[in-house]
């Protein structure tokens, strides 16, 4: 029984094993077609989707997509009459360009079942749209798909690949093509590159430089590249290797030269719609020789030849970009200020001994800012030694700033080059460029950047017309900014492309005195000081970092000093010494300063307990005896001399909780007033800290709130903790009034806005800004879009006539109300901090300074 059991297993386990050889070798007669096998060797491109799942998520998702959205929703092109939903029952999509088949889509399916099956499912969906014949090719049926329009397309199902062309008999040639292939030997160029892209990528583009080498004419090799596609919000990332076959023009230039990890974006100003770079340390000429004639007409008026000119001072690096749309300006690396500015000196005094039109002159940024302009006729230096790309026809003017020799047909490109540089308005600064800036690669040769508007298209010198036309076709109806860098310091050229399509976050005022960078974004209002020099102006403002920033008058930065923290007071101009001095304090440190930034002697002072808000500056008696009040976290008061001595005589103890607004001084009569606050208890104090006046009741004051002095009604205004409106007579007497319901963290200011003579109640809680008359009648109200988080300003432009100022960071916004709750002209404008209205000295018209969320701070006039 035994054996006859064994025999019978393993006859039914041979039997087994022969189906098992069949069932194989049935599935090997119909393996699958790799999907590239499609395309031969004259297909110019070919992009393949990886997940299309996730990819059409991506295009109804991601900003970044409106262009592929348009691209697919294209009803009246071939892609157009698939849907989104049929496209992602595919494995993978192949999209491609033939000069004889046109445009083809390649949808890939595991099997032949799946492809058939949606062949027939896709049928059925366009039956009423489309009029469908068959027709058999090399066994396999291509269908004629025919729309209301009379437009053909052809469709069919092979080896587990549904193929649709532009045109029926395109799709019968590709379809002749695949069935007569040998699957197992076949290959093409596009396969053996591979390799080289990641099957992660949301996508990946085979580029065809075999065919047409003349797709790049100005950075080309020949052969097949290979680029992954990332989609990233707003951003789409394109990088990869071209081949490195027969490197054409710049590519040549670029061969296995060292890539540069350059700052190129801190010497091109942020109002460049487009700049090119090349980093090379070949030497020039790069292409042809420099014109014999030109060359000697140039030595002959200057001392030296274009080629001697540039090995004494190029350092590698030239940058081309254009300003205001028309003007363009060239600028080389230099391999020092001292030795460019001589050899251009004695250029200057060689050309002037010959008569010759030349000229050395300054242009006056500002009292301490010149910088040299040369002019003479230099003729088309950059053209000549770097080739078309960086052409300066009828170059008249140098510059050098920031280590860069500027050259320029037009003298205002130069003098606004000088202006956007000096007040660091460069691409690195630039919140729009951010974006592009954290997805560059750190080191290129190459570098092309282009913003949608620019009408000096720099991309027109590298790209072909037909390419160039086709890809401006597409970006021209969406707000893009893109940048392509090109590295060629391995075998093969590695090129990386971000495309932004983020909108512009810089929406400032259209028309400013000037603008001027830091660091960061401001967070202090601007204080205006005086600089003693002919009583000029400075503004003083503070940034995210904790740096102390002092512009002068025309936006300059004079010195920036780094601090502890966030500057908590006013900042206070004092008389020390016989010189001007600043006194200020954060929440660790008490800093006075010179107004070049240096301290003081003793200072800074850290404090042993931390200032809970800023000090307060007394001078009893006009004669700068000062007085400096801090409170503290321990709930003492701390009451100092200039010096930084402990005055004598200063009784105050300890508020009862913690004090978060500064302490103020009231002269009333012949008696001095100090008033402090927390949220229980209000202190009326003398000079001494000793009580003056004890009020009626005990109630604290809000968080945001100081005392407002009423001399036509001789008592002090405040509010509650709970938001009531409460007064303090000079007998001490206690009045609380309930106007509104207000929050905790409401604002108050009492003051004469409406020029009556009695005075206005008025208050920001949350989004909502209320005006009262005196005796608490509703005068005008304002909803804001966000939550005010800064106090309101009062600003006075004449006698009778006023203003509040707001600033709403949510709607990155600043108000100026009129009396009668109108915005006053100009307004509201662009901004996110606390700002200043100013006259600077010597000036009628009253100027704005605030800071936006570019990090700059902007110069408004106010007409």
């Amino acid at each position: 029984m035994l054996n006859r059991g064994l025999k019978f297993f393993f006859v039914l386990l041979a039997v087994t094993l022969v189906l098992v050889v069949i069932i194989i070798s049935k599935q090997s007669s119909t393996k699958q077609i790799h999907p590239l096998l499609v395309f031969d060797d004259s297909t110019e491109v070919v992009v393949r989707i990886n997940n299309p799942h996730n990819f059409f998520y991506n295009v109804e998702e991601q900003p970044s997509c409106s262009l592929f959205k348009q691209f697919f929703s294209d009803t009246t092109e071939l892609q157009g009459i698939i849907p989104a939903s049929f496209f992602e029952m595919s494995s993978q999509i192949f999209l491609a360009y033939h000069p004889s088949d046109g445009f083809t889509i390649v949808l890939a399916f595991d099997n032949e079942h799946n492809s058939t099956k949606w062949t027939n499912n896709y049928k059925k969906n366009i039956a009423k749209t489309f009029k469908i014949n068959e027709k058999k090719e090399y066994g396999n049926i291509v269908y004629t798909l025919t729309d209301l329009k009379n437009k053909t397309y052809g469709l069919s199902d092979c080896s587990g690949l549904v193929i649709v062309n532009q045109s029926f008999e395109g799709c019968c040639r590709i379809v002749r093509k695949v069935a007569s292939k040998s699957v197992e030997n076949a290959t093409n160029k596009m396969i053996s590159v591979e390799k080289y892209a990641s099957i992660n990528a949301d996508a990946n583009i085979f580029v065809n430089l075999q065919s047409d080498v003349e797709t790049f004419p100005y950075l080309s090799d020949k052969g097949i590249s290979v680029f992954d596609t990332w989609i990233k919000d707003q951003t789409i990332l394109v990088n990869g290797l071209s081949s490195g076959h027969e490197p054409k023009d710049y590519m040549n230039v670029i061969k296995n030269r060292n890539s540069v990890d350059s700052d190129i974006e801190k010497v091109v100003p942020s109002i460049a719609k487009s700049f090119y770079h090349l980093a090379v340390d070949k030497p020039i000429p790069l292409f042809s020789e420099i014109d014999k004639q030109y060359n000697q007409s140039f030595q002959k008026s200057f001392g030296v030849s274009i080629n001697e000119l540039i090995e004494r001072i190029f350092a590698n690096e030239i940058v081309k970009f254009s300003l205001n749309n028309e003007q363009t300006v060239v600028g080389l690396k230099i391999k020092g200020t001292s030795v460019t500015e001589h050899n251009l000196k004695n250029m200057i005094e060689t050309a002037s001994r010959q008569m010759l039109e030349a000229t050395e002159h300054k242009h006056v940024f500002d009292k301490e800012t010149k910088f040299s302009i040369f002019q003479a006729k230099w003729g088309n230096i950059t053209g000549s030694a770097f080739g078309r790309a960086f052409s300066e026809k009828d170059a008249k003017y140098m510059t050098i700033v920031s280590e860069y020799l500027y050259i320029s047909s037009d003298i205002d490109a130069l003098k606004n080059l000088i202006s956007a540089l000096v007040l660091q308005q460069t691409m690195s600064a630039s919140i729009d460029y951010q974006p592009i800036k954290m997805q560059k690669a750190s080191k290129s040769n190459i570098t092309i950047y282009q913003q949608q508007g620019s009408k000096t298209d720099m991309l027109s010198f590298w790209l072909s017309e037909k390419l160039h036309k086709s890809i401006n076709e597409r970006l021209s109806s969406f707000p893009y900014k893109m940048l392509w860098q090109v590295s060629y310091d391995m075998e093969k050229p590695y090129h990386n492309i971000v495309i932004d399509f983020g909108k512009h976050k810089t929406a400032a005022a259209k028309s400013y005195e000037w603008k001027s960078r830091l660091e960061n974004s401001s967070i202090l209002k601007p204080t205006i000081v005086s600089l003693g020099q002919s009583n000029a102006s400075g503004i003083l403002v503070q940034d995210s970092s904790n740096i102390l920033y002092l512009l002068n008058r025309q936006g300059r930065v004079l010195w920036q000093k780094q601090l502890d923290g966030i500057i908590l007071s006013d900042i206070n101009q004092v008389v020390k010494d016989n010189k001007r001095q600043l006194l200020f304090n954060t929440s660790n440190t008490l800093y006075l300063t010179n107004m070049d930034g240096d301290d003081s002697d003793r200072y800074p002072i850290s404090f042993k307990s931390k200032a809970t808000t800023g000090l307060a500056l007394f001078d009893y008696d006009s004669n700068k005896n000062y007085r400096i009040a801090i409170p503290h976290e321990d709930r003492t008061i701390s009451m100092i001399d200039i010096d930084g001595n402990k005055v004598d005589g200063w009784n105050f103890s300890t508020t009862d909780a913690i004090v978060t607004t500064p302490a103020q001084h009231f002269c009333i009569g012949t008696k001095d007033y100090i008033l402090l606050g927390d949220t229980l208890r209000v202190y009326i104090l003398d000079r001494r800290g000793d009580q003056r006046i004890k009020p009626s009741e005990l109630y604290g004051k809000a968080q945001n709130s100081p005392f407002f002095y009423s001399s036509s009604r001789s008592r002090w205004f405040t509010t509650t903790n709970s938001g009531e409106l409460m007064s303090i007579s000079l007998d001490g007497t206690v009045r609380r009034e309930k106007l509104f319901d207000l929050s905790q963290k409401h604002f108050y200011i009492y003051a004469d806005f409406t020029s009556d003579g009695k005075g206005n109640h008025i208050f920001v809680d949350k989004n909502r800004l209320l005006v009262t008359n005196n005796q608490g009648k509703q005068v005008f109200t304002h909803i804001f879009k966000g939550e005010i988080q800064d106090m309101p300003t009062i600003y006075r432009f004449s006698a009778k006539k006023r203003g509040i100022g707001v600033v709403d960071r949510t709607d990155k916004k600043v108000f100026l109300f009129d009396q009668n709750g109108k915005q006053l002209l100009g307004f509201p404008t662009h901004g996110i901090t606390p700002f200043t209205i100013t006259r600077y000295e010597n000036e009628n018209n009253f100027h704005l300074l605030v800071g936006h969320i570019d990090g700059f701070i902007y110069d408004i006039k106010i007409e």
